[in-house]
């Protein structure tokens, strides 16, 4: 009886997610702590006019076939698709917009990156294709970022690769 109970127990701390983690130089992040860090001062819409060129995938037929090859780098872009079908696009010339489109090409929405050089943390912030407030993202490492809804809700954390919920279970992944 004991064994099973340790066994539970063990099975329980390994599936668990964790709500805080420590990084570099002892900050700790907890779900509420990157919340707070991700909507300060934060601006709820985006001037769509400004990006009227990218409602619809400019270089969709060649993003496609691309992607098709295995191949997520081209002359003047980079490509990241996902495995619900859509990806994204952002040009060498301005690295902190991302455009996301759906499998037909059309656009979804835009994120705009903050990052100062290599400083963390830093926050992606997502707008709808009409320009307003879809979520916000908080990097607190490289390959780790706090995803929340428009409402501040938390949505799930990418790590590395994979994203999870705020039970610990995989949700998406990426290419």
């Amino acid at each position: 009886m004991k064994i099973r109970l340790y066994i539970l127990i063990l099975i329980f701390l390994l599936v668990t997610p964790v709500n805080a983690e420590t990084i570099k130089g002892g900050i700790s992040y907890s779900i509420d702590i990157a919340k707070e860090l991700a909507f300060k001062n934060l601006n709820n819409n985006l001037d769509m006019y400004l990006y009227k060129k990218n409602l619809n995938d400019p270089y969709y037929i060649s993003n496609k076939r691309l992607m098709e090859k295995g191949r997520y780098k081209y002359r003047n872009r980079y490509l990241t698709k996902f495995s619900n079908g859509c990806y994204s696009v952002f040009y060498k010339e301005n690295p902190n917009e991302n455009f996301y489109y759906d499998k037909n090409g059309h656009l979804i929405y835009i994120t705009i990156d903050e990052r100062k050089h290599n400083e963390y943390p830093f926050r992606t912030i997502k707008y709808k294709n009409n320009g307003t407030l879809e979520g916000v993202g908080l990097y607190t490492e490289y390959n780790k970022v706090y995803m929340f809804d428009n409402r501040g809700y938390f949505a799930g954390v990418w790590i590395g690769e994979n994203c999870y919920n705020e039970k610990g279970e995989l949700i998406m992944t990426r290419e």
